[in-house]
């Protein structure tokens, strides 16, 4: 997944975390693309894949983008989100241990908005999704 060629502003962050769930069953909830405002409070709106395979969306009720998934294998899954001021390159790197999964999501975020989002709030994002995506399993 490409990034713009301005790289003066840029985050890289990551957290892990223990799920109590099989690595096809967390695939398959990242992978349910038009569920993801009911977990991330941050996507308010994401519509079905266009002919490009590329999903819009909608990021705080106001910025219009895009969510990109790259082949994704039991392994790992890769997604890039673009809005206006911002590209995220994501990845969710899934490790069976038993009947759970250590899951280690990294997120790089380039663009101007980062000046906006901060450092500190920046380094929350993984946490907060994977804290997220595991209360959306046990949920289900």
């Amino acid at each position: 997944m490409g990034y713009p060629h301005d790289v003066s502003y840029i985050t890289k962050t990551a957290a892990t975390a223990i799920l109590n769930h099989h690595p096809e069953r967390i695939l398959e909830a990242l992978l349910e693309v038009e569920e993801l405002p009911t977990w991330n409070p941050a996507f308010t709106h994401v519509g079905p894949a266009g002919p490009n395979g590329a999903y819009p969306i909608t990021v705080q009720k106001l910025l219009k983008g895009t969510l990109t998934y790259a082949q994704p294998n039991h392994h790992c899954l890769e997604f890039g989100i673009t809005i206006p001021g911002l590209v995220e390159h994501s990845t969710f790197t899934l490790k069976p241990q038993g009947g759970s999964t250590r899951v280690t999501h990294t997120v790089t975020q380039r663009g101007f908005l980062c000046t906006v989002i901060g450092d500190h709030e920046a380094s929350l994002v993984p946490d907060k999704r994977l804290n997220r995506l595991a209360r959306i399993l046990d949920n289900k």
